[in-house]
């Protein structure tokens, strides 16, 4: 890239040019594409109907089309860890009114552990869930794209 003023080559990434110091303005970055190898991207549709809804919508979506579990996976893992957190407390609560000596012993050593275990399962679980959830609706999108590029190629051959 060349000046804009003297027409000196600049850096990679030079704000200002070293030879006349002017302000070298910001490229903006190349927008990313959903682009399938070897087929030419869609001629119409800007606004493609797959693009996500929101939570309300997906709820009373009627077709399924739109999953609500994706997004209300944060508050069902938060929910989890305070559960996790109450039962941690009243184990603790249960074991000193046994006896001190075990009221410590799980206090330090029994609930912490359970307990990291327990957040542990719920999180592999939830990744497993949200993975399943999403290959569905990279493969919904995916589809959409397909059946996209289809019609403008359709429709140029049609010409």
């Amino acid at each position: 890239m060349d000046c804009p003023n003297c027409h000196k080559p600049l850096t990679e990434g030079a704000r200002f040019c070293g030879a006349c110091g002017t302000q070298i303005p910001k490229t903006p970055a190349p927008a990313p594409t959903t682009a399938i190898p070897g087929v030419p991207p869609p001629a119409s549709n800007p606004h493609p109907r797959w693009v996500d809804k929101g939570f309300f919508t997906s709820l009373f979506d009627l077709s399924f089309s739109s999953f609500v579990t994706t997004k209300v996976l944060k508050v069902i893992y938060v929910l989890s860890l305070i559960w996790i957190g109450v039962f941690a407390l009243g184990w603790i609560i249960v074991a000193f009114g046994q006896d001190a000596a075990l009221g410590a012993l799980i206090l330090l050593v029994g609930a912490p552990l359970a307990s990291l275990f327990c957040a542990i399962y719920v999180r592999v679980i939830l990744e497993f869930v949200i993975a399943v959830f999403r290959i569905a609706e990279y493969q919904r999108d995916h589809l959409a794209l397909a059946r996209a590029h289809a019609e403008a190629d359709g429709q140029r051959a049609a010409a």
